[in-house]
């Protein structure tokens, strides 16, 4: 995980010093190891710039107007924008700016805050009413979202005080007792008669599959007034299975392997949008070309020690001249098997769907994971 961090005062610096000790961070998607991306003499300007493109937090310790000038001409999306967080110099307040929940900025914020003793301070309105969020969810499952305004009508309904339906093609994990919150419906047809007409105002749709998602979307659609009204009450998900397991050369051209990325998984007729994470090894932590491809396309990037990656058992493609300059016989099949099954509800159920497959300086793997929903 790489957070970028500046400071405007030698107060600031200080702070800043303490919290670059700390190298490990724990959210919902699993555990990270924090690689902290210092400013040193760029312009502020330049080095948010590129840190909204490379970086997955920034974190401004100095006044939050500063913090707020510095990134506006690079907000686009809350889904795609890194997380982005203010501390006073004096270390006494946390603020969460901007990718609250889906960019982590209020996990991180907690964490920061523990670290040094600090206040966070959490202003989005799920969290201040200790209510159920429904975007936190998806992103804890792995979960896509298909409907973006549908958060809003889901987490408004809870705010009001209103029971949310959930239905799911997906299993739950043994034990996912639901919040208050919500009540679980076993049946799709009873949910499209119930929508804005029972004592449930809005309801979560988990789907497996991206197609089957955009499906029942468009066939609410085609309903006409009332199928839109339905639909406008509904946050729809999907599964997002696939790990991509990526080894690169060093220095690799950005733009080359996001085509070639694309062209691997239109080849193997995988959607990118159901695709979870880039798994590799951890030399490749810094390397441009992926801090981009997953910033990009909004998902998750994993790394693993050489070490790790050698424990993982399979046939797997075995290079020499990767085992002396990584430690390792083969990233991108052993990263994506081991992410997969890391993520797995049940490790035996991961597997290694398309092998090795090299394409210039770049190699590719397809692991798959089996998760259950779980809250």
């Amino acid at each position: 995980m790489e957070i970028g961090i500046c400071h405007f005062s030698p107060m600031g610096e200080r702070l800043e010093e303490s919290l670059t000790c700390h190298t490990d961070f724990r959210e919902e998607s699993g555990e990270k190891k924090i690689r902290w991306m210092r400013r040193r003499k760029e312009s502020l300007s330049d080095w948010t710039a590129y840190a909204f493109s490379y970086f997955d937090a920034l974190v401004f310790i100095g006044a939050a107007g500063i913090a707020i000038r510095a990134i506006a001409p690079f907000v686009r999306d809350k889904f795609l924008d890194p997380a982005v967080i203010c501390m006073d110099d004096g270390g006494r307040f946390v603020i969460p700016l901007l990718s609250g929940h889906v960019g982590g900025a209020n996990a991180l914020a907690k964490s920061l805050a523990g670290w040094i003793h600090a206040t966070p301070v959490l202003t989005t309105s799920t969290d201040g009413a200790r209510a159920f969020a429904c975007d936190l969810w998806a992103k804890k499952n792995g979960l896509g979202i298909l409907n973006r305004e549908g958060i809003q009508a889901v987490s408004s309904s809870i705010l009001r005080g209103e029971k949310v339906g959930v239905w799911s093609e997906i299993g739950w994990e043994e034990g996912s007792a639901l919040p208050g919150e919500l009540v679980r419906i076993d049946r799709i047809q009873s949910l499209l008669q119930a929508v804005g007409h029972g004592e449930e105002k809005a309801f979560l749709l988990v789907f497996d599959s991206y197609a089957r998602a955009r499906g029942f979307a468009d066939h609410l659609t085609m309903a006409g007034l009332e199928g839109e009204r339905k639909k406008s009450g509904c946050l729809i998900l999907y599964a997002r299975p696939y790990i991509v397991g990526i080894g690169c050369r060093a220095g690799v051209d950005t733009d080359r392997v996001s085509l070639q990325y694309h062209a691997f998984l239109q080849k193997h007729e995988i959607d990118p949008r159901e695709v979870y994470a880039l798994a590799t090894v951890d030399r490749k932590a810094k390397e441009k070309a992926l801090l981009a491809l997953h910033r990009r396309e909004g998902i998750e990037l994993f790394t693993r020690s050489p070490e790790e990656l050698m424990t993982v058992q399979g046939d797997f493609h075995h290079s020499d001249f990767v085992m002396q300059t990584l430690g390792c016989d083969n990233v991108c099949e052993r990263a994506a098997l081991l992410l997969a099954k890391d993520l797995s509800s049940e490790e035996e159920s991961a597997q290694l769907l398309v092998q090795r497959e090299a394409k210039e300086k770049v190699t590719f793997a397809v692991a798959r994971c089996k998760k259950l929903l779980r809250i």
